[in-house]
């Protein structure tokens, strides 16, 4: 730049003095003065140049100032998260991977990968006879994106997790497993609005099994979309909401999702949300929790298959109640427990699928009147190691005859077993699973109306 300028001015003072000398006949004549022009015009051209040039320069540090420099990843304000860059939001990665082993002894087994004793066949049939089966899977593993953005209405906490125990594939040769939707809600404030656990079950009482599903006799962890409230003051919590409805009237039909398309069903009318209400009280001593749940059934199969010869309309009002609480007994260790009843608690019991109604002979839309019960002990034998011992039991009061003698009406289930976790993140767990089933038939010389089955099973869980 400085050198650019003095070349300017030694420019403008070398023309002067030749434009003078050039004025003075008596040293120059005609010829001397025409090429004096000429350098005195090329002198010209170069001080615009120069001037041009030195513009441009001059410009260069502004351009640059203006140009932001790249954005560095930083941490985010959720404990494991970044920062989006450019944005305020903060994005957690997590999930599992998992490995499931199954074997089945006796009974024909219970179902599958997952324990569902109501599926046990009764002594003297032929399925009883069969062996069991063994199964590996790594289908449960999960993939989950949790955010924080902080906005004019608080933090918004928004949440997407998924596993592969969708539908789709075989075991043939590449094992492969559609991913399905497990949560997808968001939070802000007191609300929360999207997919989640069911506001009926109190998951932080829940007793821990190898099994995926878990004792049977507790409420349903169904996961499902949702509306809900929520309040916390001290160690007290109360939650209501709004939930998704969905029938399970015996002789229903379920209407599988379409892409693009909600399922409509043709046997029943899902006409209001079912409601939910759940209390809990936490301290150093454990955890206690009640709640209520409201649902309208209603059976509307004009047009479509008869049910039992049924043809028409009917609804009903169904619901229940339960008790759930965690004691601690010492140590680490735990009692855990869990009681539900009511009419037409239907799917909110494990132990699916459990009717919540039945249409009558007379065309009358009927509550099936059920119960669950589950109590369990959790000890710490060191830091790293521990056990559970799990019971439970479910029971119907079907009527007949439109839900047949020969279904089970009682369901009992025993889960005991063994976790390690060699380091953090990591587990190890290998439980013993018994079953046993009963239904209101009268025994025969060929068949019982009581089953029971064995089963063992492991896992191996990594979270990251």
């Amino acid at each position: 730049m400085k050198t650019d300028h003095w070349i300017a001015r030694r420019s403008g003072s070398a023309l002067a003095l030749l434009l003078a000398v050039g004025a003075g006949p008596a040293l120059a004549d005609e010829a001397d003065k025409a090429q004096i022009r000429e350098l005195a015009a090329k002198i010209e051209a170069l001080q615009a140049q120069l001037k041009m040039l030195a513009d441009k320069t001059s410009s260069v540090p502004a351009q640059a100032a203006a140009k932001p420099a790249a954005e560095v990843v930083t941490a985010g304000e959720l404990p494991g998260s970044i920062r989006i860059p450019g944005t305020e939001t903060s994005l957690k990665i997590g999930g599992m991977v998992a490995l499931d082993i199954v074997k089945d002894f006796s009974g024909g087994g219970m179902g599958g990968a997952v324990a569902q004793p109501q599926s046990i066949a009764f002594d003297g049939s032929a399925q009883s006879r069969r062996d069991g089966q063994l199964s590996m899977s790594a289908r449960r593993s999960r993939l989950n994106l949790r955010t924080l953005t902080p906005t004019d209405f608080g933090k918004v906490t928004t949440y997407v997790e998924g596993d592969f125990i969708g539908g789709s594939g075989n075991e043939l040769v590449t094992n492969s497993a559609s991913f399905r939707l497990r949560h997808a809600y968001l939070e802000v404030g007191p609300w929360l609005a999207g997919q989640f656990w069911t506001n009926f079950a109190d998951l932080a009482t829940f007793p821990e099994t190898v099994d995926f599903q878990g004792g049977h006799g507790m409420v349903q962890a169904i996961r499902q979309p949702q509306l809900r409230f929520s309040k916390q003051w001290g160690g007290h919590e109360l939650a209501v909401a709004i939930e998704n409805p969905e029938a399970d009237i015996v002789g229903m039909s379920v209407a599988s999702f379409n892409p693009g398309v909600g399922p409509v069903p043709t046997t029943h009318v899902d006409q209001y949300p079912d409601l939910t209400a759940r209390y809990a009280f936490s301290g150093d001593w454990g955890r206690i929790a009640v709640g209520a749940l409201a649902r309208k059934l209603t059976v509307d199969n004009r047009g479509a298959t008869p049910i039992g010869g049924f043809v028409g309309e009917d609804n009903v009002f169904a619901g229940g109640v339960m008790l759930a609480g965690r004691i601690k007994t010492g140590g680490k260790d735990s009692l855990q427990f869990g009681v539900e009843a009511g009419h037409g608690l239907g799917r909110y019991i494990t132990g699916a699928p459990i009717p919540a109604a039945a249409v009558l002979d007379n065309g009358e839309l009927k509550t099936v009147k059920s119960w669950g019960a589950t109590v369990g002990y959790q000890h710490y034998w060191s830091p790293t190691w521990r056990s559970n011992l799990v019971v439970g039991r479910v029971g119907l009061d079907n009527p007949h005859p439109p839900i047949g003698r020969t279904a089970v009406s009682r369901i009992d289930a025993l889960f005991l077993n063994l976790f390690w976790q060699p380091v953090p993140r990591a587990l190890v767990g290998i439980e013993y699973v018994r079953g046993e089933v009963r239904n209101d038939a009268t025994k025969t010389g060929t068949l019982s109306n009581e089953g029971s089955a064995d089963r063992l099973g492991a896992t191996f869980i990594y979270q990251f």
